[in-house]
């Protein structure tokens, strides 16, 4: 009675990622048959490959079933997540996710108004690098500052106490 969207799925034919929009055909109210056509995803897999992190992750696109639709690798289009990476829940907390021996980080994001999920995956190691560089950085400028500090505190310590260094002279 309503239109109905497919799962994606891979076309037979051209081997692409593709959903079916089948619509019920009415005629004077009476049912006379169904209008069927299929739409590639294509599309929808350049734009998610685009997305560039600079060899730290990538994007892929899923349904809620877990079945991806968009992968930069296209061996997995059309095949579950969880053959893409094991033991895996459609959430859309942070997970950490171990892959061929990397640690990663997976964010999935819900798409409004289908039932389907945006997946970023990046590489922790390469991600939190620069996190790691800086915060070493900091703890060497601030040892450096903190020696500084004492030497400054030094000398400006002895100056004050000079005057009280003569005055208990002068008084003995």
């Amino acid at each position: 009675n309503s239109q109905t969207l497919t799962e994606p799925y891979l076309d037979a034919n051209t081997g692409e990622t593709i959903i079916s929009i089948a619509e019920p055909v009415r005629e004077n109210g009476r049912f006379v048959g169904v209008a069927l056509f299929d739409v590639s995803l294509k599309g929808l897999a350049e734009s998610a490959n685009a997305v560039n992190f600079s060899n730290a992750g990538h994007v892929f696109v899923m349904t809620e079933a877990g079945t991806i639709i968009a992968h930069p690798n296209a061996e997995f289009n059309g095949k579950n997540l969880n053959d893409y990476i094991a033991n895996l829940s459609v959430t859309e907390q942070l997970q950490q996710v171990e892959q061929s021996g990397k640690e990663y980080t997976l964010k999935l994001a819900k798409v409004a108004g289908e039932n389907w999920y945006v997946g970023i995956l990046v590489d922790e190691k390469i991600v939190y690098a620069n996190i790691d560089s800086l915060r070493s950085t900091t703890i060497v400028f601030s040892l450096i500052a903190l020696g500084l500090t004492m030497v400054v505190l030094y000398f400006v310590i002895n100056r004050l106490m000079h005057p009280l260094g003569r005055l208990n002279a002068a008084i003995e």
